[in-house]
This record gives C-alpha cells, sequence and structure tokens, in this order.
C-alpha cells in the first residue's frame, strides 16, 4: 500500500481508480463492506483501489469546543488496519474548514474529478459531503448519468441484529462493552501507550503493573473496570488484565489510571511501548476495604482473565 499526505503526490497514472472517502474511525465491518467490494471491481476493471481519509477528524475542525470527540482509531492504527485490507493506495488529507466550505458540486468537479478521475466512487449509504454535508448520493448520480464515473452505494449492513456505526462502537468502548466493540469492529479494540513510573503498589500486592500513557491524547479510553487482554511488546505477545480507574481503594479524586498487568513477565519496561488488545471485559471497579481484600480479588481477577484468554487457543509468549 502506497500513502500520501498530500493529493498533489497522488500519481496521475493510476489505472481506473476505484475510490471512496470518509473519516472511517474504526475502519469498523460496514466500512470493510465498502473496501471488498472496491477490491472486487477494481480486479474485474483491472483498476486500483484509492481510499482518502482525513487528518484531523472533520468534527475537530469544525466543532472545534467540542472535547468530547475521541477516536475509535488513530491515524497510524488506521493505516495498519488499511494494509491488512489491501488498499493499493491511502490518502491522508488535512481537513480544514476551508476544505468542508466546498459546495457539492465544486467537491465532485474541483476535487474528486480533477484529482482522481475515478472510474467508480463506492460509497455507503449514508455517506455526506460537501458544505454543511448537503452533497449525498445523488449528487453523484447527476454525474454518473454523465458518464464522469460510475457510482455504487453500500446498503447498510448489520451483525446479530445490530447497526454498524462509529457512534454506536464509541458508546459501546465507553461502557467497557468490549465483546460487542470486537464484534462491530471486526477486529479487536486496542491502546498503546509507553509505560512510565506508578506508585508501585502492584509490586507490593505480588502483581507488577506497567503503567501506560496512552500515545494519543485523541484515543478513546475503555470505560473503568478490569479487562482481559493480550499485551503486544516488542514483536511477543502476552497474556495479562487490565485495569482503568482511578483507584478509590487507596486515593481520592485521583487521575486516571491504566495498569497492565502481564502474566508471566518479569521484564522493565519503563519508557517502552506497548500495545494492548482488549478480550473482554471482567468487573466494575470497586472500592475495597483493605489492601488485602484487593488482592484476593485481583487473584480472582487473574484467573478470570486467563480462563477467558485460554479459550482464544493462540500461543503467546513468557518471560
Amino acid at each position: 500500500m502506497k500513502i500520501y499526505k498530500s493529493i498533489a503526490d497522488l500519481p496521475s497514472n493510476i489505472v481506473n481508480p476505484i475510490i471512496t472517502f470518509g473519516s472511517f474511525d474504526g475502519v469498523h465491518l460496514g466500512h470493510s463492506f465498502i473496501f471488498e467490494k472496491m477490491s472486487t471491481i477494481a480486479q474485474s476493471q483491472g483498476g486500483e483501489t484509492i481510499v482518502t481519509t482525513f487528518d484531523p477528524h472533520p468534527r475537530k475542525v469544525i466543532y472545534p469546543s467540542d472535547t468530547t470527540m475521541s477516536l475509535i482509531t488513530t491515524t497510524d492504527e488506521k493505516i495498519k488496519l488499511f494494509e491488512s485490507l489491501h488498499i493499493d493506495h491511502l490518502v491522508i488529507l488535512p481537513f480544514s474548514i476551508e476544505f468542508s466550505q466546498m459546495s457539492p458540486a465544486e467537491y465532485v468537479e474541483n476535487f474528486i474529478i480533477k484529482h482522481y478521475r475515478p472510474h467508480t466512487i463506492v460509497i455507503g449509504y449514508d455517506h455526506r459531503f460537501g458544505l454543511n454535508r448537503s452533497g449525498n448520493i445523488n449528487t453523484l448520480k447527476t454525474y454518473a448519468e454523465t458518464g464522469k464515473f460510475d457510482v455504487v452505494e453500500i446498503p447498510q449492513r448489520k451483525v446479530d441484529s445490530m447497526k454498524i456505526s462509529s457512534t454506536i462502537i464509541r458508546e459501546s468502548v465507553k461502557k467497557g462493552d468490549i465483546k460487542k466493540t470486537n464484534l462491530l469492529l471486526g477486529h479487536r479494540y486496542k491502546l498503546s501507550g509507553t509505560v512510565i513510573h506508578g506508585e508501585k503498589l502492584g509490586k507490593k500486592l505480588g502483581y507488577r503493573t506497567a503503567n501506560l500513557n496512552p500515545i494519543s491524547s485523541e484515543k478513546l479510553i475503555p470505560g473503568p473496570g478490569i479487562y482481559a487482554v493480550l499485551v503486544n511488546y516488542d514483536e511477543f505477545q502476552y497474556k495479562g488484565m487490565l485495569y482503568i480507574g482511578h483507584k478509590p481503594t487507596i486515593r481520592e479524586n485521583g487521575s486516571l489510571s491504566i495498569e497492565a498487568h502481564i502474566i508471566e513477565f518479569n521484564e522493565i519496561v519503563y519508557g517502552k511501548l506497548i500495545e494492548i488488545e482488549f478480550i473482554d471485559f471482567i468487573r466494575e471497579d470497586a472500592t475495597f476495604d483493605s489492601l488485602e481484600a484487593l488482592k484476593e480479588q485481583i487473584d480472582s481477577d487473574k484467573q478470570s482473565s486467563l480462563n477467558i484468554l485460554n479459550e482464544l487457543n493462540i500461543t503467546t509468549q513468557s518471560k
């Protein structure tokens, strides 16, 4: 997959471009139907697929005062997911107020046709573009009728009778509903961070933890609680459990802590980058009467995590 950070860098000799546009936050199952259709058309037409996404997310530019918007996937995570879907070309464009103010006609004529010369545009059923998001499938079909390009619309898809959307997935992440999140994504929810020094309480309890500082302040953090996770570090994968919360047993009104206990792992990893893959939710955060009671619960959490992780039948590393 070739990556471009400017529309000017996109080669002019791409054959029969099959294109799509969008934020694609999460690169979820609904999005994957679009990419699969693009690949099918490209194969039949001897064409190449081009996905265009935006950074920053359009909502952060159009509504800068809205601090509630967090991302399911960072740009780096999206790139990895696009690569796994065998996209030929990825264009990552900076989104701006000026760009958002193009009329739908300007968007199609001066942006899409001028720069992409598309053979086919593939979009989801709810795709909108241009000023006030007033452009839609009917706008594109007007140009298709004059032979400018073909248009293919992907209908709404569901999984287990559930709608698939980035908004729904964000809500499930906030609630800690990891099973639903992963089902709608079609891949595991991930969180990457640098390991920082903590309060060393885990060591006293017999559970060393890697305290995470997320690499992106925009990344959506799952709701408080204990999770069964896989931990990716130094090209190896380990079983683990993750705590997200404010440590109510040992302090009041503390800052949010994200702490991973990597099972059967004793390396010192301060300053190192680790990646968490969320597998399932174990329990909600709670306050305990003593550190002994907390330790007993952590023992139980570890066993619950292992029971879940052992069902995955995957080979993990132990050090």
